[in-house]
């Protein structure tokens, strides 16, 4: 509840179950089916075992649910006025974990190359894990992108950053989901769940550059 209004332990055993996840991690123990459904990856953060690329209503409903508890308003509300009043497109570049070495700058360079074909007025939201990865496309596009005033490590780091474990980081992680989600297309440079279940909430086209990660 420190993200969301509604917890998540409403959703059932049953319910979890419609939304994909596998049944054998999902205990029968009422309102607390939810715990054993979603466990930590070996990336330190959350995951209920769910194909959400695969398209069905039980995603949207679920994702459209969710309502934001106010700590995470209130930063989304900081995020969304400074691009009040214009259409935007929301760049999600992931960076630290899944994609390394040479590929990594292949797909930053990927996603640079379709950011430049947007029309010179466009502005853009940026969610990333990637210091370097900020710093090359802010560069890129001086004074067109917006994205969150959180620390990330610098350069060419492969630490995750905020670190995800942390209250602070999941916030984070819940404010850039849903300013991506109010964009009218997201760009992704790799497939991500993250950006998934962001199209989920609002309706947002999704971008992949590329269909699997290298």
């Amino acid at each position: 509840e420190k993200l969301f209004t509604a917890s998540l332990e409403k959703h059932s055993a049953s319910s979890l179950r419609k939304l994909g996840a596998d049944p054998a991690l999902v205990e029968q123990r009422g309102n607390r089916a939810w715990r054993s459904a979603w466990t930590t990856s070996d990336s330190g953060y959350y995951s209920c075992w769910c194909d959400v690329s695969a398209r069905r209503p039980e995603f949207t409903a679920f994702f459209r649910s969710l309502r934001l508890s106010a700590p995470v308003q209130s930063q989304l509300a900081s995020i969304e006025g400074q691009l009040a009043g214009e259409p935007f497109i929301g760049v999600h570049f992931r960076g630290t974990d899944g994609i390394k070495g040479p590929a990594k700058a292949q797909s930053l360079a990927a996603l640079q190359s379709r950011l430049r074909r947007y029309d010179r007025a466009t502005r853009f939201f940026l969610a990333t894990d990637s210091g370097g990865a900020r710093e090359a496309i802010t560069a890129a596009l001086p004074g067109r992108v917006v994205c969150q005033d959180v620390e990330l490590e610098s350069g060419d780091s492969d630490r995750l950053s905020p670190d995800r474990a942390t209250l602070p980081g999941m916030q984070a992680a819940a404010v850039d989901m849903f300013a991506l989600a109010a964009c009218r297309e997201i760009v992704c440079n790799v497939p991500s769940t993250f950006s998934e279940c962001a199209s989920y909430i609002r309706g947002a086209r999704l971008i992949k550059l590329t269909k699997t990660r290298q």
